[in-house]
């Protein structure tokens, strides 16, 4: 009802509704169809052009069928007409950065409207190419399934080992968030699982980042899984050092 009732209201004077089709840097959160819906039917309704940020989730990071996390809701009729896109796109070898949109959005875009300092770089557009000839293949695709269903099983079986530890995953295909126990140093946590030769991120107030590269082996997969499952069995058994600075003082225990 407050989105309906801010596009009422706002609707003739707003460009567009922006958006993240799964949250990157607020927890991997995947939006509830809800709530999808709600911003689809409200859009349309008003004339309003959704914009999709999906610099991080684009690309099949979120799973082989969603070369766009925009896909996660194609059944409850949401489709942007913009989406943006990097990282990923240049194969983590070049930076680079597109734009994606509509025929009716593009034919809005004048001669001198638009412009780019490093646009249409040569170099960089044979690394897209490359890029989008991997992901197109079927073996690629199939890795990234196999991988996700490897990856769903090995977080799921830390947190029952771990459950003072892990409360809970967010995330889809090879995007996960693993959420800790809020009491617990993300970035504590991060640099035990770096000490232990695996990169993780913090994503959110009490997450953890877990992005596999999409062309990532079943060995490789298992061995990063169990250094982790390592890490945590470590840190469940030595919580009173992976604290919270604040927590650890007002709990009495000395700060780390």
């Amino acid at each position: 009802m407050m989105l309906e009732g801010s596009l009422k209201k706002n609707g003739e004077k707003a460009a567009y509704v922006l958006l993240e089709p799964t949250q990157g840097e607020a927890g991997i959160r995947v939006p509830s169809r809800e709530f999808i819906k709600a911003i689809t039917d409200g859009s349309k309704k008003h004339n309003i052009p959704i914009f999709a940020d999906e610099v991080q989730s684009g690309f099949m990071r979120t799973g082989a069928d969603n070369f766009w996390a925009s896909r996660l809701f194609s059944d409850v009729g949401f489709k942007p007409d913009i989406i943006s896109s990097a990282k990923a796109l240049g194969g983590g070898e070049y930076p680079v950065g597109a734009v994606v949109m509509t025929n009716e959005i593009a034919d809005q875009i004048k001669p001198g409207m638009h412009g780019s300092t490093f646009g249409g770089n040569i170099r960089a557009m044979a690394f897209v190419n490359k890029t989008l000839d991997i992901l197109e293949r079927d073996e690629t695709k199939n890795n990234i399934r196999q991988r996700t269903e490897q990856l769903d099983e090995s977080v799921d079986e830390m947190q029952r080992d771990n459950p003072d530890v892990i409360v809970g995953t967010t995330g889809t295909g090879l995007w996960r968030g693993i959420v800790l126990n809020p009491e617990l140093s993300t970035s504590k946590v991060t640099k035990k699982h770096l000490e232990n030769g695996v990169v993780t991120g913090e994503s959110g107030a009490n997450v953890l980042r877990v992005a596999p590269s999409l062309t990532i082996t079943q060995e490789e997969l298992q061995t990063g899984s169990e250094r982790l499952a390592d890490s945590f069995h470590d840190i469940s058994k030595n919580m009173k050092q992976f604290m919270n600075s604040e927590i650890s003082k007002s709990s009495g225990f000395s700060r780390v």
